[in-house]
C-alpha cells in the first residue's frame, strides 16, 4: 500500500507572481505480486491500482483567479516467467503495462 499527500500554499502579501499555484495532491496505490512454481517454470503475476487527485486553486496579483480539480484512476499488470533450458541457460520473459 502506498499513500502520499502533499499541500502547497503560497504566502499571501508577498506581491510576487506565484511560480507554483496553491494545490492539494493525493496519491493512493495498492499492489500485489504473487509467484507460483509449475514444474521447472516459475510464473510471477503482479497487479497495481493507482488513484490520484489534484486540486489547484490560486489568485495572481488579485486580478486573475483559477481553479481546477482532476482525478485519475488506473490499473497496471505484469506477468513473467523463468524457465531453465539446461544448467547454463535460463529463459526469462515478461509482459506488462505501466502508468505514471
Amino acid at each position: 500500500m502506498q499513500f502520499f499527500l502533499q499541500n502547497s500554499s503560497n504566502v499571501p502579501g508577498t506581491n510576487t507572481v506565484n511560480f507554483v499555484p496553491n494545490y492539494n495532491l493525493l496519491n493512493v496505490g495498492a499492489y500485489t505480486v504473487q509467484s507460483v512454481e509449475l514444474q521447472n517454470t516459475v510464473v510471477e503475476l503482479g497487479a497495481r491500482l493507482d488513484f490520484q487527485s489534484l486540486q489547484a486553486d490560486d489568485v495572481i496579483r488579485t486580478s486573475f483567479s483559477f481553479s481546477n480539480n482532476v482525478s485519475y484512476t488506473n490499473g497496471t499488470f505484469t506477468i513473467g516467467a523463468k524457465h531453465p533450458i539446461n544448467d547454463q541457460v535460463t529463459v526469462f520473459a515478461n509482459v506488462g503495462s505501466a502508468w505514471r
